[in-house]
């Protein structure tokens, strides 16, 4: 709970909690505990503010990688460590050493260094890697059943906590959220989060919450026709045919050109067995 309350904190206005809470991790999590410093030192590098937890993680950060160098998240905090510590050239180095679809924070904490050596271009480079890479990922966990994404969803929705539902995406949402900011003055919208807990709230059987997750995907992309085509999806899944067909609509009505979206609303009608719309959609 430590590390949730942490994540919560990380983008709220009040760093000195969040210290507080990273401090409490600090003198509680054993030094044997690799996974709990790990978390200890990710979740004090959170804040944009945060230089003295950047070069207090430096030490465990590279403790843990030199007993795995494989390991991304170890590698990926300590970028992050560097980053903060305001080290911004050695942070891309350590990011650039990784596989960046393993996490999706990754791309985006890429694009803070560079933007802090004011090469711009690659940082709009490695926001828009990013967003493929948290687009696909989060679309996946919304989408497949079995993903381990929305599994836990829906084990943190249980428990009341939407918000950090999981650790990856929540990280990534922060780190995305500060990239766009740095790049675009502001904060992105994000309607894929919002769709995320959408399902798994439906699929909890909390048709009010899923509804206002659905609202939010709307005002952050309501003109995103992707973003009404997995929505479509998503009230297909739940068993929502009515909504599925508006959403799928809505997204044909944003893009009548593209044929992506008449193939999508195609293939909705014949795995209802509905072919003769769904040919009508494929012969489009």
């Amino acid at each position: 709970m430590a590390v949730q309350h942490a994540m919560t904190l990380a983008d709220q206005d009040n760093p000195e909690a969040h210290r507080r809470v990273v401090n409490w991790m600090r003198t509680n999590f054993s030094d044997t505990d690799v996974w709990g410093t790990m978390r200890t030192a990710l979740a004090g590098c959170l804040r944009s503010d945060s230089p003295g937890s950047g070069r207090s993680a430096l030490g465990p950060m590279n403790a843990i990688l030199q007993n795995s160098p494989e390991d991304a998240w170890a590698r990926l905090g300590l970028g992050l460590a560097y980053l903060r510590g305001g080290a911004p050239d050695t942070a891309l180095d350590t990011l650039s050493t990784y596989e960046p679809s393993y996490w999706m924070a990754g791309p985006y904490y890429q694009t803070l260094a560079c933007r802090a050596l004011n090469d711009i271009e690659r940082a709009r480079e490695l926001f828009g890697w990013g967003e493929t890479q948290y687009r696909h990922r989060l679309t996946s966990a919304i989408l497949v059943d079995t993903d381990a994404a929305l599994h836990s969803a829906l084990w943190g929705m249980r428990r009341g906590d939407s918000t950090n539902a999981w650790y990856d995406v929540r990280v990534a949402q922060l780190a995305r959220a500060e990239a766009s900011a740095a790049i675009d003055g502001q904060p992105r919208p994000d309607p894929w989060k919002h769709l995320l807990a959408a399902r798994a709230f439906a699929l909890l059987g909390d048709s009010e919450r899923a509804d206002a997750e659905f609202a939010a995907a709307e005002q952050a992309g309501g003109d995103d026709p992707e973003m009404w085509t997995v929505r479509g999806r998503v009230h297909a899944r739940v068993g929502d045919h009515p909504a599925a067909e508006r959403a799928f609509q809505r997204a044909i009505d944003l893009q009548p050109q593209n044929a992506t979206w008449w193939i999508a609303r195609g293939r909705y009608f014949a795995e209802r067995g509905d072919m003769n719309r769904a040919d009508a959609d494929f012969t489009r």
